[in-house]
């Protein structure tokens, strides 16, 4: 269970489950919970954590009395004439927490998979980013893998070369240290972010907690995107031991870099609307260290390609990493997208 803010009660409700938790602890700590069984509600009792790292994200680690039902999920129907995109949107998730994940406590997304029913073979087209270049990954069906080298197939610019888009001035917040803090984004004001000082790290002082000085900072950075048309555009953001990026409003990444002291970068695409868009970027550093913040507009950046063939009824698609890398190593394929059109689809006359 991830907790992203403090339960409004003192305790968490999981109903419906028609099964009872046997013990509740916090996940990486290892602090129990007292928990209770009504029925078919399960009651897990709320305690403040006290965590050195205030990238930490409370995981509570639940264990039921019979095996967790698998909710059987929908495949995605494609019909002979139809053409589909795959993406993040429409993905499923493989999730692994590693010892070196428990530090953040952000797990590592290590597989992307789309459950598929078609009966034709199809011609699936693989999009990257440029920085994918040179990556060795594995797509994967029931059928067997395929492996996957992104090379030098650039195909068109991600974006028009004729459309005008204004990226307008960086406001960033100050350095802020603990966690859950809420930031107030006013896009009309002169003060475009303020930060509540309220963080879930003042926790009463008694015996029972003894804080340490928080070894992590964070500082918010907002701009304004302005396009002319509705569209998609490449970025690259650098940052530090974390990145939280928010576009529209909506959360579109959150990851944490395996490497600390070195600058994290990420090249995403955003897909713009007309008019005003608002990104909003969380970027975590340990104190002391070095800060990498930059954010770059990529109008040169084009789509890099590779074109395979998908057998007919391959029950799913799932995108991995090769033997050679860490199986457990996030895949880091925020921007990535395949199009599946029919083998020998006619043309257009």
């Amino acid at each position: 269970l991830f907790i992203e803010s403090i339960p409004a009660s003192s305790s968490i409700r999981l109903s419906g489950l028609q099964n009872k938790i046997t013990s509740a602890r916090f996940l990486g700590s290892g602090i129990e919970l007292e928990y209770s069984n009504k029925g078919a509600v399960n009651e897990i009792i709320w305690t403040s954590p006290a965590m050195a790292d205030p990238m930490q994200m409370p995981v509570i680690e639940a264990e039921f009395e019979d095996t967790i039902r698998v909710v059987p999920l929908k495949n995605i129907n494609i019909n002979p004439k139809d053409t589909l995109t795959l993406n993040s949107n429409n993905a499923l998730f493989q999730k692994s927490i590693t010892q070196q994940d428990r530090l953040t406590t952000i797990p590592s997304t290590i597989a992307m998979k789309w459950n598929i029913k078609a009966e034709h073979t199809q011609k699936a087209e693989l999009k990257f980013v440029p920085m994918q270049k040179g990556r060795e990954l594995v797509l994967e069906t029931e059928k067997g893998q395929i492996k996957i080298e992104p090379a030098e197939a650039k195909d068109n610019l991600i974006s028009s070369r004729y459309d005008t888009i204004q990226t307008a001035d960086i406001y960033q917040s100050n350095i802020f240290y603990g966690s859950l803090n809420e930031v107030h984004v006013n896009s009309n004001g002169s003060n475009r972010l303020r930060i509540l000082n309220s963080s879930w790290h003042n926790l009463k002082n008694n015996k029972d907690n003894h804080l340490k000085p928080l070894p992590m900072s964070a500082r918010y950075y907002y701009v304004e995107v302005e396009s002319e048309n509705q569209q998609q555009f490449c970025y690259r953001i650098t940052g530090n031991d974390g990145l939280q990026v928010w576009f529209n409003q909506d959360e579109i990444l959150l990851t944490r870099n395996t490497n600390p002291g070195t600058p994290l970068v990420k090249e995403l695409v955003f897909n713009l609307k007309k008019g005003k868009n608002i990104l909003l970027i969380k970027n975590y550093n340990r104190v002391g260290a070095k800060d990498y913040f930059d954010l770059m507009a990529l109008p040169e950046a084009g789509w890099w390609k590779q074109t395979i063939t998908i057998p007919a009824n391959p029950e799913y698609i799932k995108i991995k990493t090769t033997e050679n890398e860490n199986p457990f190593t996030d895949i880091n394929l925020q921007t990535f997208s395949i199009v599946l059109t029919p083998e020998n689809k006619p043309e257009k006359n």
